[in-house]
């Protein structure tokens, strides 16, 4: 039996959850059974890569610059063009599409060449706290007409699911599959340990440290997290405290320039993109979340299987992984004092700490990269079945 031709394609291979989740099913399906080749376009400015996932692990790719997250209507003629060309070269059984932009135009692209079976998976949406009301009834929309003809939308969690089909009514149930996010726990807590992040910037053995990892960009909402960070400062002066920005994106001027307006400047650090993940969680006792919306966050993923208390935001598919009071503390949406609140309580109490971190580690082996890789393949399996291909 030939190889199943499987084409995914995605934005960008920046740092985040959807380039790591095309990144490891196009490096670990079954290379008996299928054949990928990645399209993927321009990084943002300030992102780091994920490129060299790909070409470790021999996966074919295809380059698209025109390809990006920022609406551009010249340049997205023009990738979905390509896109198009290379389709047809290719002439895949499957196209899997990850983001909304790649989602449209690749969803298209397959429509108009043939493709016989259409993917597409919802990291998160745009549909809340990304544009206005205008722009967003017309996303909303143009899911709704892409849906039409998409075979399998993948969720990433109940939450999203309810918020997709039955708030939004983008896609219809039938056609929607729950498959969370998997990583690779093991080469995750087998990082690094040096040089030790404390120490390299200044921090003593006896201060919290609390850290946000993503991109910065306003969805992420950073800025309530420095907000938050000056409230534990002025209610508790006593707690001896530093805060951890990982990542790097457009608002790192601005959000320099807040760190100096709240008094911050001994307290925070930046510290951009990093690829010693151990080393950075190690050195963590909080990991915060202050996000408008989200899919579901890989941090937070990565935080549990670390063993890390969390406070993060009640917002998309958070609520799914976090259940407040028993992994994490789960805060309101723009809700400084409640989130400063949840911090200092976390701050105040080593063995609650412990108690979160233990309960995340056992609720982080539900997210194995096994377990994802496995049920994508189930999944194209089933879809090639009722076409009959």
């Amino acid at each position: 039996m030939d190889k199943v031709k499987i084409v995914r394609i995605i934005a960008r291979l920046n740092i985040g959850g959807p380039a790591i989740n095309a990144s490891i099913l196009s490096s670990s399906l079954d290379r008996e059974k299928f054949a990928t080749k990645v399209i993927y376009g321009s990084l943002a400015e300030g992102e780091g890569s994920l490129e060299h996932i790909l070409r470790e692990n021999g996966v074919e790719t295809e380059f698209v610059p025109e390809l990006g997250r920022e609406l551009a209507p010249l340049d997205d003629v023009k990738a979905f063009f390509k896109i198009l060309g290379i389709l047809r070269r290719t002439r895949p059984d499957i196209v899997h599409t990850h983001t909304a932009k790649a989602g449209t135009l690749g969803r298209l692209a397959a429509l108009a060449c043939g493709v016989k079976i259409k993917v597409h998976t919802f990291h998160g949406h745009v549909f809340r706290h990304y544009f206005g009301a205008a722009r967003t009834r017309a996303f909303i929309w143009i899911e709704r007409f892409l849906g039409l003809f998409t075979d399998r939308v993948i969720v990433l969690s109940p939450k999203q699911k309810e918020e997709l089909v039955e708030e939004f009514g983008v896609v219809p149930e039938e056609k929607c599959a729950i498959i969370p996010l998997g990583i690779d726990l093991e080469r995750l807590r087998a990082g690094t340990k040096t040089p030790d992040l404390r120490a390299e910037l200044g921090i003593g053995p006896d201060e919290i440290v609390v850290g946000i990892l993503g991109r910065l960009v306003p969805v992420k909402n950073h800025r309530m997290f420095l907000s938050a960070a000056a409230e534990v400062m002025r209610s508790r002066p006593d707690i001896r405290a530093s805060y951890i920005i990982v990542g790097d994106g457009e608002l790192r001027k601005d959000l320099e320039a807040a760190v100096r307006e709240e008094g911050l400047e001994d307290k925070v650090h930046f510290v951009g993109w990093r690829d010693d993940l151990a080393n950075i969680y190690r050195n963590l006792d909080i990991v915060a979340l202050t996000s408008l919306n989200e899919g579901t966050p890989l941090a937070l993923i990565e935080a549990m299987a670390m063993g890390k208390a969390i406070v993060a935001t009640n917002v998309g598919g958070v609520p799914d992984i976090i259940d407040d009071g028993v992994c994490g503390f789960l805060s309101e949406r723009g809700d400084v004092r409640g989130f400063a609140e949840r911090l200092i309580g976390l701050m105040d109490d080593k063995p609650l700490r412990e108690r979160f971190g233990e309960e995340g580690i056992r609720r982080s082996r539900a997210f194995t990269k096994e377990r994802l890789v496995r049920d994508v393949q189930d999944l194209y399996i089933k879809c090639i079945k009722e076409k009959g291909l």
